[in-house]
């Protein structure tokens, strides 16, 4: 197997193909229908500077490869024929049909077809969606990359600024992609904050039924998209766009909570493209400078000082033709971005606040190279990095320490970290405790005017310092070869990619941290043979800080996670039948820091500051991803089609979330102090679940399971129809987890009304683990493991209808899902919209959030109804109208309470803790009318001036969701987050 593998990456690295591109194909034939062999097919297209030609073959066939995406003109030539044009459109990762009939009784006559709109393949049974700039910038969408997932039929629309939609999958299952590059953050699997959507030309997204091209592992969906181009013509354009506060409605997040604001937002773009030499070379370049201000601010404790964000952007591109053959792209994006003061919260002091900046940029070179009529060439070289730093605006002096003699000053806490306070309690149980808090809440806490008490909040500084900094290296070549046999045609494709994703952390504590002032039962405080009865009544504060070996001061953690990805394609054309065989082979590894291999040891490590090692490998036997399907033509225009595909998502958060440099950089430490502020002895302790972590051996990857069948026709007057029913299911799922948690926590599946049966398996799921533990000398009592029976099911059936016209468009669409479990990703924290760790959550963390405990249920992504209608309309004096609207069910969530599991426990905690099945409860559904109109006025035949006007949320229906699921808040079952308000955006633009 090792042989055979070592021998197509070897073969693959001889060869390329570029996802970038796309292709036109079909067939041409004379008058009695027979095919036409030697016809010479000419194609040139506005961003391809040199022409591309082939010849059809004995069937009549033709293939054109390797097109960058744009308009193109087809010429067919031949010796005593007529010639013929064609005008197509060429989508990006997309196989444009057209096929034509040449006369011998026109000889001399030129005929001009016009190309439809390939919305039918008829060789592919992937879901795809792909709209034009010319489309998505006449509806009222956003700015940025992720706005385009609001017209993406099938796809969940989503308030989230960091979590992706669900789509199959969970939001962090998802691929995205800027020209190709893999943008997704790396380890993570969320968009990076920094794509926008100014430059694209053309957007494209997979759903399901992927074959064995373009490296898809994606859990959920995959979005790609091409930036503009320069062509033979001088283009350009600058626009400012503009949304005050004055012009959005009040917000209900707002009369719901002590924390406003007036929020300005402009947004400045600018583009040139043309030729550096006709016919040759290609140039284009955009700026890009949206700002965000934040005035006028106040939340309990009073005034706040202004925030702002500024972010400037620049892009270059060049296409470069030397040769009929090849063609040559390179571009260069750059991003900055500065932050200030946008964090404040209702109840926090103005001292705590933290101002944030981003750098980002993606380098690209490739190439596409036609060998021969039959076969092309390619290679891609991509380079992305984003450099992130974050930390408060208000650094505190003191240092922690692990000493017996630690104090923490009480006189001056709000020197001390980020202090949350605590509010008074029934006096009758807590006398002594509301007699201590009362003077530091009148001294810190914020007056309730209402009531005339002081209340608790957060005063002191923001507590993380947090510099992070991401890398991922790519480089792919691939070939693609046509050729026929008998009554059958075959393109082969090969190909073979490598990448590497890396993280580099600096991460510290302001102060003493987070610091807590408690009561003393001693909740949220380890197991263990403390004598608390003597503390009994009395109130204490808690610490918690990242405690560092004094080699690992100043340290920083570094992850990797690197990928090998073969894969083989053949797609079959045999009558009126398409055949799809594929498979993708991957090979990845993840590496970690300051351990050391070494064979000799019982664990098979060493301890090694500052030492890279391998944690874990998962060999190519292990993610074997077959791409099958069947795809057959009912008449001209309709298919029916079956497909199978495999995945095995390659984003994962291991390679930090289990390095051993947790134990010696990342390490969270809680200390307790009396009222007096003296360290209480024996009680210090660390956080197990954040240290290193050993693995479960020869685990099986997660992997998702995808059936999918669909029926595309043409329908009458112009309608395309697309209907798709498709199933997927995910298992072996990896999490930390208790080693004994199978054993420790299993009797809780019995609780009254969960559906769950305990473990079969109670054994733990490393037996050696202490004695591994004591050989390296240090590690967590967690461990890596495959939870048993961990699952999640997709079914989906969606229709989609769609009309281009010269003078409007629509897209109308309706997809009914389940999306059920019990593992949910996108549900393990109190706000889930965050990068939450892959294989390091919260799940399976202690008792009460194992998987047998009423996990089982509706997932947060379900989305049981989901309808979208979009499109444009010309008006003849020059002007469009746009729109977007769509309606979805409401948000499961389920109610969260630790008592449920006090047998268990004495944890205060009721995060993930669920008190009746997952996704009892659902949020209301939500609808929404957004609105855009644009008129346009010509001078000089080539200059336009545009003024356009966008209205979001048109009804205004500010709908909640995010539901409040924990049981013992004031604020249990109110929605935490709603739907942004309606909103105003002015936008004028001068293009020639």
């Amino acid at each position: 197997m090792r042989k055979t593998l070592l021998f197509l990456c070897i073969l693959a690295g001889s060869f390329g193909w570029a996802q970038q591109t796309g292709s036109i194909s079909g067939k041409v034939v004379a008058n009695n229908g027979e095919g036409l062999p030697g016809v010479t097919i000419s194609a040139t297209g506005d961003v391809l500077p040199k022409p591309r030609s082939t010849i059809s073959q004995a069937s009549g066939s033709y293939r054109l490869t390797a097109l960058p995406p744009g308009n193109y003109q087809v010429t067919f030539t031949m010796a005593g024929f007529g010639t013929v044009k064609a005008d197509v459109v060429v989508r990006l990762q997309g196989d444009s049909d057209l096929s034509v009939t040449m006369s011998t009784e026109t000889t001399e006559e030129v005929m001009t077809v016009q190309g439809a709109l390939p919305l039918i393949s008829k060789t592919s049974t992937e879901i795809k969606a792909s709209f034009d700039d010319d489309i998505f910038k006449e509806l009222p969408l956003g700015e940025e990359y992720r706005d385009m997932m609001r017209m993406i039929p099938g796809v969940q629309v989503t308030e989230d600024s960091i979590r992706g939609p669900s789509a199959g999958g969970s939001g962090q299952d998802n691929s995205y992609k800027f020209d190709g590059v893999d943008v997704t953050l790396p380890m993570f699997g969320t968009l990076s904050s920094e794509p926008s959507s100014h430059d694209i030309a053309q957007v494209a997204v997979v759903k399901g039924g992927a074959q064995a091209v373009n490296y898809n592992r994606s859990g959920g969906i995959t979005v790609n998209t091409i930036s503009k181009s320069g062509t033979n013509e001088f283009k350009g354009e600058i626009s400012f766009k503009m949304q005050a506060d004055s012009w959005s409605a009040n917000e209900e997040r707002e009369t719901k909570s002590a924390l406003v604001g007036e929020t300005d937002r402009s947004w400045l773009t600018a583009s040139l493209g043309g030729p550096v030499v006709r016919d040759r070379l290609y140039f284009f370049v955009s700026y890009y400078a949206p700002e965000y201000e934040r005035s006028n601010r106040s939340n309990s404790y009073g005034e706040l000082k202004d925030g702002e964000s500024n972010r400037d952007e620049y892009f270059f591109k060049f296409t470069f033709s030397p040769t009929d053959s090849l063609t040559l792209h390179a571009s260069y994006r750059d991003s900055s971005r500065d932050s200030y003061k946008l964090n404040y919260y209702a109840n926090s002091a103005p001292t705590v606040s933290s101002s944030n900046k981003a750098d980002q940029t993606i380098a690209i070179l490739e190439g596409d190279w036609i060998l021969t009529n039959n076969a092309s060439m390619s290679f891609k070289y991509t380079n992305y990095d984003l450099d992130t730093f974050g930390g408060p605006d208000q650094i505190l002096s003191v240092k922690p320490t692990d000493a017996a003699d630690a104090t923490i000053d009480i006189d001056n806490i709000n020197m001390m970290g980020s202090v949350s306070l605590a509010n008074l309690r029934d006096a009758n149980e807590y006398g002594l405790f509301n007699q201590y808090m009362a003077p530091i809440l009148q001294k810190y806490g914020w007056l309730d005017t209402t009531t005339g008490q002081y209340m608790a909040g957060t005063v002191g500084a923001y507590a993380t310092i947090n510099d992070q900094d991401f890398q991922r290296k790519s480089f792919q070549v691939s070939y693609d070869h046509y050729a026929a046999f008998g009554a059958s045609e075959h393109t082969f494709h090969v190909g073979f990619k490598t990448s590497k994703d890396e993280e580099d952390l600096y991460r510290d504590r302001n102060g003493w941290g987070y610091v807590s002032f408690l009561y003393s039962d001693f909740q949220g405080m380890p197991a263990g043979d403390y004598s608390y009865e003597e503390l009994a009544g009395i109130p204490f504060i808690q610490a918690e800080y990242l405690r560092k070996t004094d080699a690992g001061n100043n340290s920083i953690v570094h992850s990797e996670y690197k990928a090998m990805n073969i894969e083989l394609n053949d797609n079959i054309e045999w009558g009126d039948w398409n055949f799809n065989i594929g498979v993708l082979l991957s090979k990845d590894t993840l590496y970690g820091q300051d351990l050391k291999n070494d064979s000799n040891a019982l664990s098979g490590f060493v301890e090694s500051l500052g030492s890279k090692y391998e944690m874990y490998e998962i060999d190519w036997d292990k993610m074997i991803q077959p791409r099958l399907g069947a795809l057959y033509r009912i008449n001209e225009t309709d298919t029916a089609a079956f497909s199978y595909a495999k995945y095995n998502p390659v984003a994962s958060s291991l390679p930090r979330a289990a390095s051993w440099a947790r134990n010696y950089h990342l390490l969270r430490r809680r200390v307790f102090f009396n009222v007096f502020g003296e360290v209480i002895p024996d009680l210090s302790y660390d956080r197990s679940s954040s240290s290193g972590k050993l693995f479960v051996p020869d685990m099986t990857p997660r992997g998702i399971d995808e059936y999918m069948v669909s029926y595309n026709k043409q329908l009458p007057a112009g309608w395309t129809g697309k209907f798709n029913a498709r199933y997927r299911k995910a298992g072996h799922f990896w999490e930390d987890t208790n080693n004994n948690a199978r054993s420790r926590f299993g009797d809780s599946a019995n609780l009254e009304g969960n559906s769950a049966e305990p473990p079969s398996n109670t054994d733990d799921y490393i037996p050696e683990l202490n004695a591994y533990r004591e050989q390296i000398g240090s590690g967590s009592s967690y461990v890596i493991a495959e939870l048993d029976g961990a699952f999640t099911k997709f079914y989906e059936v969606g229709a989609n209808i769609e009309k281009r016209t010269a003078d409007w468009y629509l897209n109308a669409s309706y997809t009914w899902s389940h999306y059920y479990g019990n593992f949910d990703q996108d549900n393990t924290a109190y706000n889930n919209d965050l990068n939450i760790f892959i294989g390091s959550s919260i799940i399976a963390d202690g008792a009460g959030r194992q998987i047998w405990d009423f996990k089982y249920g509706n997932l947060r992504g379900d989305r049981r109804h989901l309808l979208k209608l979009l499109g444009k309309y010309n008006l003849f004096w020059n002007a469009t109208v746009g729109a977007n609207l769509f309606y979805q069910s409401g948000q499961p969530w389920e109610t969260w309470n630790v008592d449920v599991y006090r047998e268990w426990t004495g944890s205060s905690s009721s995060t993930y803790r669920f008190a009746e099945p997952a996704g009892s409860r659902t949020s209301d559904a939500h609808y929404q009318v957004d609105l855009t109109y644009t008129q346009r006025f010509t001078f000089a035949e080539r200059y336009n001036f545009e003024l356009k006007v966008d209205i979001y949320n048109l009804t205004d229906n500010q709908t909640g969701y995010n539901i409040n699921p924990y049981f013992s808040s004031s604020t249990y079952a109110e929605p935490r987050s709603y739907y942004a308000p309606r909103r105003f955006k002015l936008t004028a633009a001068f293009k020639f």
